[in-house]
């Protein structure tokens, strides 16, 4: 019962600081960052998820401000 209870305690103390942690990133909107895409995809009888099992991966916007 004691480890457990040493255990539990450490547990605690290393997880108290993320609960009062303010997020690292933001949402922010497009006319904010100047940055405006839309991944719009148009499915054909040729080309679906069905036929192209990757159809919907790809495509996106990546941005990082670094100091």
């Amino acid at each position: 019962m004691k480890r457990t209870s040493i255990a539990l305690f450490w547990v605690l103390v290393a997880y108290y600081p993320s609960l009062h942690a303010q997020p690292l990133f933001k949402d922010m909107p497009a006319t904010e960052t100047g940055i405006a895409f839309e991944n719009t995809l148009k499915e054909t009888p040729d080309l679906n998820i069905i036929t192209y099992e990757y159809y919907f991966n790809g495509g996106g916007v990546a941005a990082g401000d670094f100091n």
